[in-house]
């Protein structure tokens, strides 16, 4: 997987779990990165969007598109 795909997932993943009432509860930064890296761990990424298309047909899952331009890293 790549870096800048584990860092928009991670994010991603965070702000979806956090509702207002929640921030802060007590999970610390590492504890949450932890637990962000083992759930991306569990995600098949393509770069090949033909192929992640046969593989979501065969196993009869939905396909998530995720597109960005720019850098994770930097100015976008």
């Amino acid at each position: 997987m790549k870096q800048s795909q584990s860092v928009l997932l991670a994010s991603l993943f965070a702000l979806s779990m956090a509702a207002p009432s929640s921030l802060g509860a007590g999970v610390t930064g590492v504890e949450q990165r932890a637990k962000v890296n083992e759930l991306t761990r569990q995600i098949t990424w393509f770069d090949n969007m033909n192929q992640a298309l046969a593989c979501a047909r065969q196993r009869g899952k939905p396909l998530v598109w995720i597109h960005m331009l720019g850098k994770m890293e930097g100015a976008t």
